[in-house]
C-alpha cells in the first residue's frame, strides 16, 4: 500500500515536466518584459503645456521621438492654422494627455476637437517626417500651416463627417527651428475618440524605412498564413472531410486578413474606394472569428464528448455576434468590442488550460505535437493582449515590435505543429506499410506454396485424363463417344485450373524478377486451335462460336510456348464472361516485322456501354495482369482496342515478334495445298497433345515450341476463313 502511493505522487509530482516548468517561466518573463516595456514607454521626452523641447535631439544619432505628453486641446472646435495667426489665442484651450482619449465630464466619446502642439527642434537642413497610426475616426494633419494630410473628413456633425483612421506619413522640411503641429479630430462611431496612439517625428528616410520594414513584415505574415489556409482547404476539400482541416483553414484565412487589416492597415490603402462600413466590417469579422475556428479546431481534434460541447458553445455564441456585425451599422455594435476583446482573452486562456490539461493526459507519440500547440496559443494570447494594451487609448503603450516577436513565434510554432503533425503521419505510414509489405510477403509466399501443391494433382488429372483419351481410341466406336467427351471436359477443366494457379505463380515470380522464358518460334495457328480446344466445353454450355482467321504470313512469332498458351487462354476464359456472348474471334496479320493477333468478343444485339459489368472493358483481375506481363516479357505488347459499338464487341490486341518457318519449303507448299481450302480442324492428337499437357517444371521451362514434333508437322488450318460455324463451339 505504501509502495502504491508514493508511485502515485511520483505520478503527480512526474507531470510538472521541464517542459511546463520552462513555459511558464518563458510566460513570466514575458510578462515581466511587457510590464518593463510599459514602464519604459513613459520615459523619454514629454511635452508640457503643448511645447516639446527636442532642441538637444539628434535625430541623426538619436532616431526617431514619440510625440507625447502634455497637447493643447480645444473641444468641440476645428481650429485652421489662420486662428493663430498673429500670436492669436483662440478661446477653450486645455491641455490634454497624447496618446490618450478625449472620453471625460466635460466631452463623451462622439464629437470633434483641435489638438496643437508646438515642436522646437534642432535647425536641419534634412527632410523630417511625421507618422500617424491611429487617430479615432477622422483627421485633417497641418503642419507649420500648411495641410499635409488627412484621414477621413472631420466635421462638426455626423453628416458632415466621413470616417477614416488609416495611417499614413508625411514628409516636410523646416527652415527654423520650430514646427507648429495641428491635428483636427471627430469621432462619431466609436466609443472613444482622440489620438489613440503617439505619432512618431523622425528623419523621413528612418521614418519611411521603419515603416516599410513593418508593412514588408505583415504583408510576409498575411503570405504565410494565406498559404496555410489553402492547404488547409485543400486537404479539407480534396483530400478528407475533416473539420480540423476547415477550421484550421478558416482560422489562418482569418488571421491573414486580421494582419493586413491591423498594423499598417495595407488592406485599407489597397481599397481606399470601399465603403468605411464594409471596410471596418471585415476587418472586425477576420478578428472575430479566429478564434472561434481556433475553439472548433481543438474541439474536434482533442476533445471528446461534454469537453468538446465546452469548447463549442463559446464557438457558437461569437458567431451568433458575428451576424450581428454583418445586419446593423458599425457604430451599434462598436460599443461592444472592449468587452468582446476581454472574452477572446479569456477564452484563450481556457483553450491554453484546456490543452495543457490534454498535455498532460496524452500519450508519448504526441505530447510533441501538443506542445507545439500549446505555445502557439500562448504566442496567441499574450499578443492579444498586447494588442489590447495598445488599443486602449489611455496611454498604455507596448512597442509594436513586441507584437512582431510574439506574432513570429506563433506562425514558428503553428508551422512546427504542422511539421510534427505530418512527420508522425508519415511515420505511421512508413509503419503501416513496413506491415503491409511483410504482410504482403506472407501472403505470396502461401499463395506460392498453396499454388505448388494445387498444380501436382492437376497435373495428374491432366496426364491420367490424356492417357485416358489415348487408349479409348481403340475402344469401339460405340464405347468411347460418351467416355471420350467427358474425358475431355476432365482434362480441360483441369488445364484450366492449372492455369489459373500458373497465373499466381508467375505474377509472384515476376514481381521478384526471377520469371524466365524460353523464346523461340511458336506457330500461332497450332496454339489457337489448342486454346479453343480447351476451352471448347464452356463455348458448347453458352451456344459461343469459335472461329480464327489468320494471315499465313503472320503465322509464326517468337515466344514461349507454354506462356503463349496461357496468355490464350487467359484472353479466352475472360472474353467467356461477357454477357450475351456469340461468338470469339482470332484474327491474324503482319504489321511491319510483329505478328499481331486480335481476339475480338462478340456480342449480337447489346452494346458493350449496357448497364451489366461484365460489359465494360478493362483489365481487370489476377489472369489478365499476368497476360501482360507475360506478353512484356516475351517482348511484345498486349493492349484494349474499342471494339465495334453497333454490334457490341471488346477486341483484345497481342503483338509479338515474327519469326521465320522452321522449314520454309515444306510449310509454304503446305499453305499453297491451303490456300484455297475450306478450314479445317487441327488434329490435336499425339505430340500436340502431349506438348500441351506436359507437366510444367518449376524452373519455369517450357516444352519444346514448333520446332520439335508438333502440329505444324500435319495439316493445318486455313489462314484467311473461318474455322467452321458450328454451335458446338469446338474449333
Amino acid at each position: 500500500m505504501k509502495n502504491v502511493s508514493v508511485q502515485g505522487i511520483k505520478n503527480i509530482t512526474g507531470g510538472l515536466d521541464r517542459f511546463l516548468i520552462g513555459l511558464a517561466i518563458v510566460v513570466i518573463l514575458l510578462g515581466a518584459a511587457m510590464f518593463e516595456m510599459n514602464q519604459s514607454s513613459h520615459g523619454g521626452r514629454h511635452a508640457k503645456q503643448g511645447t516639446l523641447d527636442l532642441s538637444d535631439w539628434d535625430f541623426r544619432s538619436d532616431g526617431t521621438v514619440r510625440l507625447s505628453g502634455e497637447w493643447e486641446f480645444y473641444p468641440d472646435r476645428l481650429l485652421t492654422p489662420a486662428d493663430f495667426a498673429g500670436g492669436r489665442q483662440p478661446a477653450g484651450k486645455r491641455y490634454i494627455q497624447v496618446p490618450g482619449v478625449w472620453n471625460g465630464e466635460d466631452m463623451k466619446g462622439y464629437g470633434y476637437a483641435t489638438y496643437r502642439l508646438s515642436i522646437r527642434i534642432k535647425p536641419t537642413d534634412r527632410t523630417l517626417a511625421i507618422h500617424k497610426q491611429v487617430i479615432r475616426f477622422a483627421d485633417r494633419m497641418y503642419v507649420d500651416g500648411k495641410e499635409l494630410a488627412s484621414s477621413g473628413s472631420p466635421g462638426m456633425s455626423r453628416k458632415g463627417y466621413e470616417p477614416g483612421n488609416f495611417p499614413y506619413t508625411v514628409s516636410f522640411v523646416v527652415p527654423d527651428d520650430r514646427i507648429d503641429l495641428l491635428i483636427q479630430v471627430a469621432n462619431y462611431d466609436y466609443p472613444t475618440g482622440g489620438i489613440a496612439l503617439p505619432l512618431r517625428l523622425g528623419l523621413s528616410d528612418d521614418v519611411q524605412m521603419s515603416r516599410a520594414a513593418q508593412t514588408m513584415f505583415e504583408w510576409a505574415g498575411a503570405i504565410i498564413f494565406l498559404l496555410f489556409g489553402i492547404f488547409s482547404l485543400l486537404l479539407y476539400f480534396f483530400f478528407q472531410r475533416r473539420l480540423p482541416f476547415l477550421s484550421f483553414g478558416l482560422f489562418f484565412l482569418c488571421f491573414a486578413v486580421l494582419i493586413v487589416m491591423n498594423g499598417q492597415r495595407m488592406l485599407f490603402q489597397l481599397l481606399s474606394d470601399m465603403p468605411f462600413e464594409i471596410m471596418w466590417k471585415i476587418k472586425d469579422l477576420s478578428v472575430l472569428l479566429a478564434i472561434p475556428f481556433l475553439n472548433v479546431y481543438t474541439a474536434y481534434a482533442y476533445a471528446t464528448g461534454f469537453a468538446r460541447r465546452l469548447l463549442l458553445y463559446p464557438a457558437g455564441a461569437i458567431g451568433l455576434f458575428c451576424l450581428f456585425i454583418v445586419w446593423v451599422p458599425y457604430r451599434m455594435y462598436a460599443p461592444a468590442l472592449g468587452a468582446i476583446m476581454l472574452a477572446f482573452i479569456l477564452l484563450l486562456m481556457a483553450l491554453v488550460l484546456f490543452t495543457l490539461g490534454q498535455y498532460r493526459k496524452s500519450a508519448a507519440s504526441s505530447k510533441r505535437e501538443i506542445k507545439m500547440y500549446l505555445m502557439a496559443l500562448v504566442s496567441l494570447l499574450m499578443l492579444l493582449i498586447s494588442s489590447a494594451f495598445l488599443n486602449q487609448g489611455d496611454g498604455t503603450f507596448l512597442p509594436s515590435i513586441l507584437s512582431d516577436v510574439l506574432g513570429l513565434s506563433f506562425v514558428i510554432f503553428i508551422v512546427a505543429m504542422l511539421a510534427q503533425n505530418y512527420f508522425s503521419t508519415y511515420q505511421s505510414m512508413a509503419k503501416l506499410t513496413a506491415e503491409l509489405q511483410a504482410a504482403n510477403q506472407l501472403k505470396d509466399e502461401f499463395l506460392l506454396r498453396t499454388s505448388y501443391e494445387l498444380n501436382t494433382p492437376l497435373q495428374g488429372i491432366m496426364n491420367l485424363s490424356q492417357s485416358l483419351l489415348d487408349s479409348s481410341a481403340q475402344l469401339p466406336k460405340d464405347r468411347r463417344v460418351g467416355s471420350r467427351d467427358k474425358l475431355q471436359i476432365i482434362r480441360n477443366t483441369a488445364y484450366r485450373m492449372s492455369n489459373l494457379v500458373n497465373d499466381i505463380i508467375d505474377l509472384t515470380r515476376i514481381k521478384d524478377g526471377h520469371l524466365e522464358v524460353a523464346l523461340k518460334p511458336v506457330d500461332l495457328v497450332a496454339c489457337v486451335a489448342i486454346a479453343f480446344e480447351v476451352n471448347g466445353f464452356l463455348a458448347r454450355e453458352k451456344s459461343v462460336r469459335l472461329e480464327h482467321r489468320l494471315n499465313p504470313e503472320s503465322r509464326y512469332a517468337t515466344a514461349d510456348e507454354n506462356r503463349l498458351m496461357q496468355v490464350l487462354s487467359n484472353l479466352l476464359d475472360y472474353s467467356m464472361k461477357f454477357d450475351d456472348l456469340t461468338a470469339i474471334l482470332v484474327s491474324g496479320h503482319r504489321r511491319n516485322d510483329m505478328s499481331v493477333l486480335q481476339i475480338e468478343a462478340i456480342v449480337w444485339g447489346a452494346g458493350i456501354t449496357a448497364d451489366s459489368k461484365s460489359r465494360q472493358p478493362g483489365f481487370y483481375g489476377a489472369n489478365l495482369a499476368a497476360a501482360i506481363e507475360l506478353t512484356r516479357l516475351m517482348g511484345g505488347e498486349m493492349r484494349l482496342l474499342p471494339g465495334e459499338q453497333q454490334r457490341g464487341s471488346v477486341i483484345f490486341e497481342l503483338v509479338l515478334p515474327m519469326a521465320k518457318p522452321p522449314n520454309p519449303d515444306r510449310d509454304g507448299a503446305i499453305l499453297r495445298e491451303i490456300g484455297g481450302a475450306d478450314a479445317v480442324r487441327t488434329d490435336l492428337a499425339g505430340a500436340g497433345r502431349r506438348r500441351l499437357y506436359r507437366p510444367r517444371r518449376r524452373g519455369g521451362a517450357a516444352s519444346p515450341g514448333a520446332d520439335g514434333e508438333s502440329a505444324r508437322q500435319r495439316r493445318l488450318p486455313g489462314a484467311d476463313r473461318p474455322l467452321g460455324r458450328r454451335g458446338d463451339g469446338a474449333a
